[in-house]
């Protein structure tokens, strides 16, 4: 759908004004109804867009939120080298082996990429848009990691996750673990998800918090992320 959850947004964000400045260029894959530009309008001013479906660009006044808009699908675009590239809410859309060759050529031309997916989450066709159908519908955090190489968690939950780059820039970066609705939607995660992900990176702090982050509220990962990169 052309508005972006609102999981782990704020971490997002955060991740993004503290390492990103004004005039660096960054490029929104699946831009929908832009919400990465209203959320970064203000520390942000060089942000492209690359959106599929052209009735969104009209819909949701997308050439008003970016500098450039390109309509055109992801995995076909020959774009230039950008600071950043942010591809949230986009991977699932692809089907696996075209998946992998397009992170794999993003992953070159960006000095930081900005994934998020769904995991488990089966989707058909919306508002007319052949293109929000779900190709990886069976996306989890180990399938995401094992496909899809070089990234490390910024943010988990039973259902979704958000990953950066796994380098030096990166390092210092905890992984934030919102537990709340592990216990409470899959029982077995209760005692092993956190245990499963600090075997998996047992140099990395592991950041919990009781809950779900809602856009403009502050918490505990959010502040974790500005002090790691601080």
């Amino acid at each position: 759908m052309p508005v972006s959850t609102h999981i782990f947004k704020n971490e997002a964000v955060e991740f993004v004004k503290s390492k990103f400045h004004k005039y660096n260029d960054i490029l929104d894959i699946g831009a929908g109804c832009g919400t990465y530009s209203k959320l970064l309008r203000d520390s942000i001013s060089r942000m492209d867009a690359v959106e599929v479906f052209e009735p969104y660009v009209k819909d949701y006044g997308l050439r008003d939120l970016y500098r450039n808009v390109f309509v055109t699908n992801a995995i076909e675009f020959d774009f230039s080298f950008y600071n950043l590239i942010i591809a949230g809410d986009v991977l699932e859309h692809i089907d696996e082996e075209a998946g992998i060759e397009f992170i794999s050529r993003i992953y070159s031309k960006c000095d930081d990429a900005l994934i998020s997916v769904p995991f488990h989450a089966p989707q058909g066709e919306h508002f007319g848009n052949i293109y929000e159908t779900h190709l990886q519908p069976d996306l989890s955090h180990n399938n995401f990691m094992e496909k899809y190489v070089g990234f490390k968690p910024l943010c988990l939950r039973y259902d979704f996750g958000v990953y950066v780059k796994d380098d030096e820039r990166n390092s210092k970066l905890p992984i934030i673990l919102e537990e709340e609705t592990l216990g409470t939607i899959v029982p077995e995660y209760a005692t092993t998800f956190k245990p499963y992900i600090q075997e998996s990176f047992p140099d990395t702090e592991i950041i919990t918090y009781s809950g779900p982050s809602e856009v403009g509220e502050k918490n505990e990962g959010i502040n974790a992320i500005t002090a790691a990169l601080s």
